[in-house]
């Protein structure tokens, strides 16, 4: 199989300048972002959790939360490869969110997104922490996704056109699901058109893009860490050209958008 080949962080920035792609746009669509890992543990399962938390909990102002999980008996969680890869702990500081399983870590953002260089430095620094646990013995995969969602239907605002026959649908409740390969990565877009959507513990009707770049890694932990920053860089980077592909010119200036350096 052909190496991934990852661009430094020149190559990203320069790609992102020549397409001129905005910084961010008003108001933010971005409801959560989330950047996850998928690996295989060094140590048993259950002492995962108890070893990362004595390095990362500094980081985290509440308390460790227990996810529903672990109600279930270990035996159908472990057989289950549903939910082999689902967190058993939740951490919180804020908006910023941890959660740990026996197999898996997601960083979480939730509402208002801060911006990927400081969403990305939070969970850099957490990195480097539990790289000295060597808890993770291989990394199977690692997913950047993006949830956007809107008040409004989004289908008459974007590069995507679904027709039945000859009816284009627009106002009709509609889901949209494909993946997309893309230098090396797999980029799973879903788009919900007049969905019930839950945000801040209220439902309401909306739509959303959901981007989610897959980067099937199966490396060893040591190689892992070498690069990560690159694979998220590219991941980051795919998401943010892929959801602005989508949105029409005269959508985009809508979202007043803004151009510069990213922060």
């Amino acid at each position: 199989m052909r190496p991934l080949y990852f661009p430094t962080v020149n190559d990203i920035m320069n790609n992102m300048v020549t397409r001129k792609l905005p910084l961010s746009i008003d108001p933010c669509p971005i409801s959560e972002s989330v950047f996850e890992i998928r690996y295989q543990p060094r140590v048993p399962v259950d002492a995962v959790f108890g070893i990362l938390y004595s390095l990362v909990g500094k980081y985290f102002k509440d308390p460790p939360v227990s996810l529903p999980i672990l109600q279930l008996p270990e035996a159908i969680r472990t057989q289950n490869p549903d939910l082999a890869y689902q967190p058993h702990y939740r951490l919180g500081n804020g908006n910023l969110i941890l959660s740990i399983g026996p197999k898996t870590l997601t960083f979480s953002n939730i509402r208002p997104y801060m911006g990927w260089g400081k969403w990305s430095s939070f969970f850099e620094s957490l990195l480097d922490d539990i790289k000295t646990s060597n808890v993770i013995n291989y990394v199977e995969r690692t997913g950047l996704r993006y949830i956007n969602v809107f008040d409004k239907g989004i289908l008459s605002n974007i590069e995507l056109e679904i027709k039945l026959k000859d009816k284009v649908l627009l106002d009709e409740s509609t889901t949209f699901r494909s993946e997309i390969l893309d230098s090396g990565l797999i980029k799973i877009l879903q788009i919900g058109s007049t969905v019930s959507i839950s945000t801040d513990g209220k439902e309401r009707t909306g739509s959303l893009i959901d981007i989610d770049c897959i980067t099937n890694l199966n490396e060893s932990a040591d190689d892992f860490f070498k690069h990560y920053r690159e694979v998220a860089s590219l991941s980051h980077t795919k998401e943010k050209e892929l959801f602005y592909d989508l949105l029409k010119p005269e959508f985009l200036a809508t979202l007043n958008p803004i151009y510069g350096d990213e922060a």
